[in-house]
């Protein structure tokens, strides 16, 4: 992936919400917060595109002269993405609205998960447009098991669009944050009730915590 980080104030110039083929050129002041490679099904064929999320849109840019092949406002247009579980591990969904219309634009890439995730954490950056409700975190009062001497140590247990943290239950310090791309699997234990653990890519490590609420 391209995973492209960028700084200065945004301004998409020129965008186009038509057709394959209908471009226009990316604006050489637009800021990009991360960029991924993608290829985009659709009944024309596959089409090899970057996707791009700037300060107000996601687009999909030709790799090859950076034009702006489609872009969609994150509230206003874009109403979810979700992974296509019935098809390869790769495919994901963009679901968007026009007016009354609905459609959907099919993608493709080995950065699903980190695409995923990354479009969440833009949708809390961004203001949410009126009528639209904005992505929030859910708070939870959990205890977090230190494996070495088995001690439980309350934390306040955050669940948003694209992460999950904890925090000092006095402080509200963020101790750890693990975005969702980097989970391996949530597992709970038949003879511990009420405990779960979160398992990451990077160390295989075990983060378990216990709560009444961790069904």
């Amino acid at each position: 992936g391209i995973n492209a980080e960028y700084g200065g104030d945004f301004q998409l110039i020129l965008r186009n919400m038509g057709d394959e083929g209908q471009t226009t050129q990316l604006a050489s002041n637009t800021v990009l917060f991360a960029s991924y490679y993608v290829t985009k099904h659709s009944w024309r064929g596959k089409y090899k595109r970057v996707m791009a999320f700037g300060e107000k849109s996601l687009m999909t840019l030709n790799p090859g002269s950076s034009e702006v092949t489609n872009a969609w406002e994150y509230y206003n247009e874009i109403t979810d993405i979700k992974p296509n579980a019935k098809a390869p591990s790769t495919e994901f969904t963009l679901h968007l609205k026009s007016g009354k219309k609905t459609s959907t634009a099919v993608f493709s890439s080995e950065w699903r998960a980190d695409i995923i995730t990354e479009f969440f954490k833009q949708l809390l950056r961004v203001p949410v447009p009126t009528g639209c409700k904005k992505e929030e975190h859910k708070m939870f009062q959990v205890s977090k098991v230190c494996p070495r001497n088995d001690a439980r140590v309350p934390v306040l247990f955050s669940v948003g669009p694209h992460c999950v943290k904890h925090a000092n239950s006095s402080t509200r310090k963020v101790s750890a944050t693990y975005e969702f791309k980097d989970l391996v699997s949530v597992m709970t234990f038949t003879d511990a009730p009420n405990t779960f653990a979160l398992i990451t890519h990077s160390t295989r490590r075990y983060h378990i915590f216990q709560s009444e609420q961790a069904k």
